[in-house]
């Protein structure tokens, strides 16, 4: 079976910039209108894989674990203003997606992020074919054989650790979210090691095979910092950093997901009400080109099969063997 795993509030974020929509009663309804276009699109681009669509939780855990994480989304009139306005739309977008027949997912206590890679890897391990949908570089860690990941801004495509190297400077996630871990991530308002940016951080890996390689040489006296970059990691506050950094960052480190934790949501497909609220939000292409935007979908969720992804979701938590190195 082929699945598409689908970061549903990455896709509806960045969709809220297209050109301003309003509703009958003014409302902002771009995220709605450009979240369902751009999953019809990939469905007909990928016509052998059913959607599946993810939502994300609060992860309590990560504020716990460091107060600030996304706290810099709360900042500044106009990013306020933009995640508010998409979050007034989200409950329509689900209802209308409800419509159009597809599965959701979503886990109160878990981000998108926790519950794609760990399905993912589950179907991978059952020997199904996945993709991640997504604008977050953090679904990466996902890569593995069996498993690529497709950006839905750029289209960019990732499959190998050569494709993964050319796009972020890492061969696998274990690579990735050592980089990541050091250089910090200004889109979660994490900080990182001070004086380690998306250069240096490579080529410390580079130099000394991981970070904990890194610390045990200096540990051992084998190695004497010298560089500031190098100072900075070995220091006590730089080692606190990385090791929190890394908890926030590697999926792989999440609390295990199970079948309990995650609710699945699937209706039969409901043209009539789907379209009535096309008619609410004005959008006018959808009600002149109904069949195409509905036949990809029709299509798809009238041959798939849900029970190997529930199989999978059933699964959650009872394989805890090391991941395959990508």
């Amino acid at each position: 079976m082929d699945i598409l795993l689908v970061d549903c509030y990455s896709i509806a974020y960045a969709s809220h910039f297209s050109a301003p929509m309003r509703a009958q009663n003014g409302d902002e309804v771009q995220a709605i209108y450009v979240t369902i276009r751009t999953l019809a699109k990939r469905v007909r681009e990928n016509p052998t894989f059913v959607p599946v669509l993810l939502w994300d939780g609060h992860a309590k855990w990560r504020y716990d674990l460091y107060a600030d994480y996304k706290s810099g989304r709360k900042k500044g009139e106009a990013s306020l203003a933009a995640r508010a306005s998409v979050n007034q739309q989200m409950p329509y977008l689900r209802i209308m997606l409800a419509k159009l027949g597809l599965m959701q997912l979503h886990d109160p206590n878990a981000e998108a992020d926790d519950i794609g890679h760990q399905l993912g890897k589950q179907l991978v391990a059952n020997g199904h074919t996945v993709k991640f949908l997504t604008g977050d570089h953090d679904w990466l860690q996902n890569l593995q054989p069996g498993a690529s990941w497709l950006d839905h801004r750029t289209d960019t495509h990732i499959c190998t650790p050569e494709e993964m190297e050319a796009a972020v400077g890492a061969r696998n996630a274990r690579d990735f979210v050592q980089i990541k871990a050091m250089v910090g991530d200004t889109s979660d308002s994490i900080e990182g090691v001070a004086k380690i940016g998306e250069k240096t951080a490579p080529k410390i890996l580079a130099d000394f095979g991981s970070v904990e390689d890194f610390f045990a040489r200096v540990d051992a006296g084998e190695f004497e910092p010298r560089l500031v970059a190098h100072k900075n990691l070995a220091s006590e506050e730089g080692r606190a950093t990385y090791r929190r950094n890394l908890q926030l960052m590697d999926l792989s480190l999440a609390p295990v997901l199970s079948a309990e934790s995650i609710i699945t949501s699937r209706e039969e497909p409901d043209h009539p009400t789907f379209l009535d609220w096309c008619e609410n939000f004005q959008f006018k292409y959808f009600l002149q080109n109904p069949s195409r935007l509905t036949g990809p979908f029709d299509e798809i969720i009238r041959r798939a099969d849900y029970s190997a992804l529930l199989q999978a979701i059933h699964q959650l938590g009872e394989n805890e063997e090391e991941e395959e190195e990508f």
